[in-house]
């Protein structure tokens, strides 16, 4: 396991290019782990507990809670501390996108730089050298927004953040397990990751809800949405303030979907 010293070493080259900034105190435990009480058995993935900033963005973005104790998902976040500590730009990126994922990416994920880049939010893509403008660009233009409407919401599909439609339908049934658990105001990203897959529902405010109207939020997306090919996204739909609802993704890690 990582040691306290590793968070709080990063490469020269990194802090001068602004990639990276300086390492937060692992505030939740060592490698960014932590168990509470969110109604459920799980842990809390805390990216922002390894570094603050990540390419540039808030790390906070990227938490979230994982139904069950998983090793891969552990694994992955102290080998994120390891890669911001000691590792290439290339290995801080495999490690930043295995560990929002829960510790379930592929070995053809990983060799494939397109797919890498595009997983990347366009605002980190630019600062990293693997993903160059032009592919930034392509990438962008190939996940094209399609809009559903055969349900209760319309959903917004994006060829991004992929997950599958196995995983989806077990965080369907996750979310189950604790129907009516109100979830924490903090992360808002709740996931669960099984069978080599993971699969995540995000909201971007702080809401009052619970497990049941995620589920049925995701039985929804189920019915219109091939989650084999693309992420979901439904806009403005969650809370009772019209102009200040929050917009809700299911994708294959925390944050958005476009």
């Amino acid at each position: 396991m990582a040691s306290i010293s590793a968070f709080l070493t990063l490469s020269s080259a990194l802090m001068q290019s602004g990639a990276l900034a300086a390492p937060a105190s692992p505030a939740v435990g060592l490698g960014g782990l932590d168990t509470g009480d969110v109604n459920t058995a799980g842990q809390v993935i805390s990216i922002s507990a390894v570094n603050e900033t990540i390419f540039g963005q808030d790390s906070t973005r990227f938490d979230y809670f994982l139904t069950g104790h998983s090793l891969a998902a552990t694994e992955s976040v102290e080998k994120l501390a390891s890669a911001i500590s000691t590792g290439t730009e290339h290995d801080i990126v495999l490690a930043f996108l295995n560990s929002t994922m829960a510790g379930t990416m592929t070995d053809a994920q990983a060799a494939d730089d397109a797919w890498k880049c595009q997983e990347l939010n366009d605002n980190m893509a630019y600062t990293v050298s693997l993903c160059p403008d032009s592919t930034t660009e392509a990438v962008s233009d190939d996940s094209a927004l399609l809009i559903e409407k055969r349900g209760r919401w319309s959903w917004i599909k994006s060829a991004r953040h992929v997950a599958s439609n196995a995983a989806v339908q077990i965080l369907y049934g996750a979310l189950g397990n604790a129907a009516y658990a109100n979830f924490p105001s903090s992360p808002r990203s709740w996931c669960n990751a099984a069978n080599g897959g993971n699969a995540c529902i995000s909201w971007s405010n702080v809401e009052n809800f619970q497990h049941y109207y995620a589920q049925s939020m995701v039985s929804d997306a189920l019915n219109q949405v091939d989650f084999n090919r693309n992420s979901a996204q439904a806009n403005g739909i969650l809370g009772s303030r019209k102009r200040h609802a929050a917009d809700v993704c299911i994708s294959n890690r925390a944050d958005g979907c476009t």
